[in-house]
């Protein structure tokens, strides 16, 4: 059997509207945060830490943040963040050797 081999890029873009409880956003859990995972100095590099795990991984955790949903999902109570998918683009390339 002759097969043909082929490397294709596939470069994925996802528009998230996340949401992240407050008490996650405070001076002292920003302190925390970049203690334990990631240096951050400010809620907006939080968001960017969390969107990454997001679209990577579809976590029901987001590391140094807490318990993570879909804004569909049912589960309501400890839920630390929230997200959607706004946009999702997809494109595709062959990779020349």
């Amino acid at each position: 059997m002759s097969t043909i081999k082929k490397t294709i890029r596939v470069t994925i873009v996802k528009d998230l509207q996340i949401e992240i409880i407050n008490e996650r956003l405070t001076p002292e859990a920003l302190k925390e945060f970049s203690d334990a995972i990631y240096g951050v100095s400010d809620p907006l590099e939080v968001f960017e830490c969390a969107a990454q795990q997001i679209a990577r991984f579809e976590p029901t955790f987001v590391e140094g943040i807490g318990p993570a949903r879909p804004y569909y999902s049912s589960d309501k109570d400890g839920i630390a963040v929230r997200w959607t998918e706004v946009n999702e683009e997809i494109e595709t390339e062959e990779v020349k050797p």
